[in-house]
């Protein structure tokens, strides 16, 4: 695993001190080795640092975390034998052999066992197509001094990220938007209809990042970018997109069986490593179905960890701890820190954009307490969204009627609800009808957000009150999601639901987590679950097998403790109402709540009285809160202008 960034400017000269600086800010991605390569595109000269001389337009740089071929034939930028094609890359392909064995057939002769050098070789052979062989995750930038072009992609589902700039002129891009902001000429001036979005969802969905000018290539997609005419306005290519139709026609054991060895097949490819692997073990299904495979692959230590609380509801060490002794683990339980006060700035700097999951502080500390005995580790990540394990699937499919509905009675809902006073608390006599009636405001998906912990249009309306500058969006999805809904061919209530976790909650959030809590300790995460060709297969299956993980659950009823089982969804939350009474009170205070709050465009009263009412405990609003704290955090760390 490894951090990318480059510059391209058309017009002035790219100092190499530029990417240097790029590549510092985001340093844990790459401890082992690193690299600059400066090109002037006109000439198709190069050279490395601290060789120089000459005007370059063009530099690209490189962060290693070794993990295969951990020799110095792996250094990055690499080219080909002649110099004309350049690759900066970050990832994991698991068919590499494969492709290194039908390329080396075509004449291609390789100097180094990396995956690297496949993708260059790849993209030599295949040109743009080479997409479709890999079988992994990635993110990369190649420059083809023939074509004078740069191409660019990320993975299908979105495992590796990539950000990038551009101004007309100036165009740059790196791992993490940190790298960005090293730039001088990159604004720190806020995107609000980002961020307006963060405090709908707390996570931004693609293409945007909260910052004008910046955006993340989203899951499946590719850039091409000329060097000679670059476009004024930069198009990726959708190359995948997860399908629902058409289904197998299979029978449920059948199915079953097919399931544990397409997921058998995909931990087995994940085992590819030069360096100690461990799993990330919940006491969930989907982790624990990880370490029961892992364990019929490979006979020697496997380490596993978990991290738990003090709080008991919140605590899962007994349920990963019945799988370690199961399996015969090197077992290490990690006590989740609650001094989060001193961390919090350098917590939310590493998570890069907004990011309002709480679930990224345990997952932060237990990559910290991971790093120092492994760097590959395997975790569950993706089984819920492949397997239908949320609840808010059954329980929101349950409003299917709304599609049913006269766009007249949705209006009416809508104008009747914009009439209520707004009223933070949903439960309280005034907030329940005014939830009520914008459950009806809209068709199925339009109204799913309002299942997460986000702020609705409404409440939302009334935080920026006699603000000018940021508005409330209405209700529903943004239209590049919902284009990339009707693309999945999802027909059901709940696969709608699915499909839409799958095109953006996945990678937005519940992989942005994993990435940067993993890369923050030099810890590359991979996710057995989101193998392509198993959730191409799975997302095939009838919705009946995979309703509340079914299929998942009687396949590893013979290997798994009926505890981890029959237990009910838990997610992997932290106490976080608990803490915003006690070890986060202060920042709240200090943040949110006072003078010079770097929030203080929002409407102040209504912060205080969501807080209030936390304090009080008459409700928890502690994840709105923390998403509030977390931006505005944000805001103060990276000195965001509004």
């Amino acid at each position: 695993m490894c951090g990318i960034a480059g510059i391209f400017n058309s017009g002035e000269t790219v100092s190499p001190n530029d990417v240097r600086s790029m590549l510092d800010a985001a340093a844990h991605r790459g401890p082992d080795d690193s690299g600059i390569t400066s090109f002037n595109t006109a000439s198709g000269k190069w050279w490395g640092l601290p060789d120089g001389g000459g005007r370059s337009d063009l530099v690209l740089g490189h962060l290693r975390l070794s993990i295969i071929d951990l020799s110095s034939a792996g250094h990055q930028p690499m080219s080909d034998p002649g110099g004309r094609t350049w690759i900066t890359y970050n990832g994991e392909i698991y068919n590499h052999l494969e492709l290194r064995r039908r390329l080396q057939e075509r004449g291609y002769i390789f100097k180094s066992a990396t995956d690297t050098e496949v993708v260059l070789y790849a993209y030599k052979e295949y040109g743009h197509s080479c997409l479709k062989y890999f079988r992994g995750f990635f993110a990369f930038c190649i420059y083809d001094a023939d074509r004078k072009e740069l191409f660019m992609a990320r993975d299908r589902l979105g495992l590796k990220p990539l950000k990038y700039y551009w101004d007309g002129q100036r165009f740059a891009f790196a791992s993490e938007m940190k790298s960005l902001l090293e730039l001088p000429w990159v604004s720190r001036t806020a995107d609000t209809r980002a961020i307006d979005r963060y405090i709908a969802y707390r996570y931004i969905p693609s293409p945007l990042t909260g910052i004008k000018n910046i955006y993340k290539l989203p899951a499946g997609c590719s850039i091409t970018f000329s060097l000679e005419k670059p476009e004024r306005e930069i198009k990726p290519h959708q190359y995948w997109v997860p399908r629902f139709e058409p289904k197998t026609v299979i029978s449920f054991d059948e199915a079953k069986e097919s399931m544990l060895s397409l997921l058998g097949e995909s931990v087995s490819m994940r085992m590819m490593s030069d360096v100690p692997i461990g799993v990330f073990l919940s006491g969930g299904l989907d982790s624990s179905a990880v370490v029961a495979l892992l364990r019929q692959r490979h006979n020697g230590d496997i380490r596993t960890f978990s991290v738990g609380f003090p709080d008991e509801e919140f605590d899962e060490r007994p349920f990963a701890r019945s799988v370690a002794e199961r399996y015969g683990t090197i077992h290490t339980e990690l006590m989740a820190e609650t001094d989060i006060g001193r961390d919090l700035q350098k917590i939310i700097w590493h998570f890069d954009e907004p990011f309002g999951d709480p679930s990224a502080l345990p997952s932060f500390y237990l990559a910290k307490a991971a790093s120092s005995h492994i760097k590959v580790v395997l975790n569950g990540d993706g089984g819920d969204e492949v397997f239908a394990g949320y609840k808010r699937y059954a329980i929101h499919a349950r409003n299917r009627f709304l599609d049913y509905l006269p766009s007249s009675l949705h209006d009416a809902a809508r104008y009747l609800s914009e009439m209520l006073p707004p009223d933070i608390d949903k439960r309280s006599f005034r907030g329940r009808p005014g939830r009520i009636l914008e459950s009806l405001s809209g068709g199925l998906t339009e109204t799913y957000p309002l299942r997460f912990a986000g702020l609705s249009w409404k409440i939302r309306n009334s935080l920026y009150k006699g603000c000018p500058f940021i508005k409330a969006e209405r209700y529903g999805w943004p239209a590049e999601i919902n284009s990339l809904l009707d693309k999945t061919g999802a027909r059901t209530a709940m696969e709608r639901l699915m499909a839409l976790d799958q095109v953006t909650y996945l990678p937005d959030d519940i992989l942005v987590k994993s990435d940067l809590a993993g890369m923050s300790h030099g810890l590359e995460a991979r996710s057995p679950f989101l193998d392509h060709v198993f959730v191409e297969w799975a997302n095939s299956l009838p919705l009946s097998y995979k309703k509340d993980k079914h299929i998942l659950k009687e396949a590893f009823r013979d290997y798994l403790p009926y505890d981890i089982i029959k237990r009910k969804k838990a997610g992997f939350n932290p106490p976080l109402a608990r803490w915003m009474r006690t070890v986060l009170k202060e920042s709240i205070e200090s943040y949110l709540l006072s003078e010079d709050s770097p929030l203080s465009f929002m409407n102040r009263d209504v912060i205080k009285k969501m807080n209030d009412i936390h304090q009080s405990g008459r409700a928890n609003m502690s994840e709105p809160l923390w998403s509030l704290l977390v931006l505005a955090v944000w805001t103060e760390k990276n000195r965001i202008s509004f």
